[in-house]
């Protein structure tokens, strides 16, 4: 994703602290933790008995940020929001305090009218569903193809736009799936989707689960990995042809996150593998040791905070995500795009928590692995590969990767996954592109999948870098 490098209420303070402590989370060993003593922050000492309660504790050191400045500017612009607390169980949110609350943005906007549905009383968010029809006609999916959606994992809707192709040999066309990443839904495949379908295959492109017109569950850990990976399963299951797989599989930012862990959890149910901007969770891993790649990635220790985030990002009619969208000097979305990602969010309930709540999801996970109480196959599961359900395997099948090497919030060295694990990998770096590859170098993208698609056997023949 793309992020402000700094934010508008909260400051460099706020990311300098969150960059401090989310580096001491990802630090310490599993026999013993000191982290550093500040004036605000008592010391927090955890041993090699680590408890749910200490477990907790630790995640809520990572994400304590808030200063009396910050509380004063949140409480002149949403006051009702600024008092709300959480009760403090041993389950103490992100580890499914009130199951991860969601509330009404629309009434955010409104600045402190009506502003939340807080309980004087309880002092507790109450939680808001979005409710997703069986169909759905009209909107920008009808410029593309038709609205259907799927049963996922757990009976989750998963909505989806369906575009066949504009020509076929008579026989079942092969499905591409497109899986788009945050804060964006399945319209940021609006320029691939044309040279796909006239390229002879059926493009099925997700709202992943809580973005847009999919449902959105309460429970943070309804979006773990592999709850995503599963997801994906079932969509290849009931648009492809035959046997039941995929000719190709496309992921951008945490879309790409989800496509690795498919491809090493289901290698059966996919013929090619398509990332756009999103390292191989191995290499992530790696580059997240380094300070460079820590300090892009302050924003997810900031993504920890319960409703804070989401509050910050719908305030002022989501002013916040329209800077997200061109924080690049020069931005590839027009202001009509913007607001077609605006209305996503505006018109949903619960849209941008449930986002966020990939970022909380898998920095449960990581905490979880690090702290020995769940099975993981390496030290740092930050992006869900190396659990039980998706294990940090080798991938057989041909894979592309296109890298737009001006990513200011991805470090460019991350790009090229590791032969070990890849063997059959074909890198495409994109100079003047930025995380936005598939938007500000579309035709070239284009070209490259179309490219990938037609290749057979050795996957280098389709290398133009």
């Amino acid at each position: 994703m793309s992020f402000p490098q700094v934010d508008p209420v909260c400051g460099a303070l706020w990311k300098r602290r969150l960059t401090l402590a989310f580096h001491q989370v990802l630090t310490f060993s599993q026999t013993s933790f000191t982290p550093l003593t500040t004036s605000e922050h008592a010391p927090l000492v955890l041993k090699s008995q680590h408890s749910n309660m200490q477990l907790t504790r630790l995640c809520q050191y990572a994400t304590l940020f808030t200063t009396a400045r910050t509380r004063r500017a949140i409480h002149s612009s949403a006051p009702n929001l600024a008092t709300c607390t959480f009760s403090r169980t041993a389950s103490c949110y992100p580890f499914q305090s009130l199951s991860s609350p969601s509330f009404n943005t629309a009434r955010l906007r409104n600045r402190g009218r009506n502003s939340t549905s807080c309980s004087p009383k309880s002092r507790q968010l109450v939680i808001t569903r979005s409710v997703t029809s069986e169909t759905e006609t009209g909107g920008l999916e009808a410029h593309f193809g038709r609205s259907e959606f799927v049963s996922g994992e757990g009976g989750v809707k998963l909505h989806c736009v369906v575009c066949e192709p504009t020509s076929t040999s008579g026989e079942s066309p092969p499905l591409v799936v497109l899986l788009h990443g945050f804060p964006e839904f399945w319209y940021s495949w609006r320029n691939q989707i044309p040279a796909l379908t006239a390229s002879g295959r059926r493009v099925v492109a997700m709202d992943m689960r809580g973005y847009n017109k999919s449902q959105k569950p309460v429970d943070v850990d309804a979006y773990s990995m592999g709850s995503l990976v599963a997801d994906v399963e079932s969509v290849i299951r009931k648009y492809a042809p035959g046997e039941g797989r995929a000719e190709l599989v496309v992921g951008h930012d945490w879309g790409g996150a989800v496509a690795w862990s498919f491809a090493m959890a289901h290698p059966d149910s996919f013929e090619k593998l398509a990332v756009l901007n999103l390292p191989h969770p191995q290499r992530f891993s790696e580059g997240l040791k380094t300070p460079r790649q820590l300090s892009k990635s302050w924003y997810i220790g900031a993504f920890q905070t319960p409703f804070l985030p989401e509050g910050i990002f719908a305030f002022a009619d989501f002013a916040l995500l329209r800077r997200v969208f061109k924080s690049d000097p020069e931005p590839p979305f027009s202001d009509a795009v913007i607001e077609e990602y605006v209305k996503a969010y505006r018109d949903q309930d619960g849209s941008m928590t449930a986002s966020l709540n990939y970022y909380r999801a898998a920095f449960q996970d990581a905490l979880r692995g690090l702290l020995g109480q769940s099975a993981v196959s390496s030290p740092f599961q930050l992006l869900g590969a190396g659990t039980q359900s998706t294990p940090l395997c080798r991938i057989e099948q041909p894979v592309l990767v296109i890298w737009g090497e001006r990513d200011a919030y991805l470090s460019k060295e991350m790009c090229a996954p590791s032969t070990e694990l890849v063997p059959n990998c074909v890198v495409v770096r994109v100079p003047d592109a930025t995380h936005w590859v598939q938007h500000d170098s579309a035709d070239l993208v284009n070209q490259e999948l179309v490219r990938f698609l037609s290749v057979r056997g050795n996957i280098m023949a389709c290398n133009s870098s």
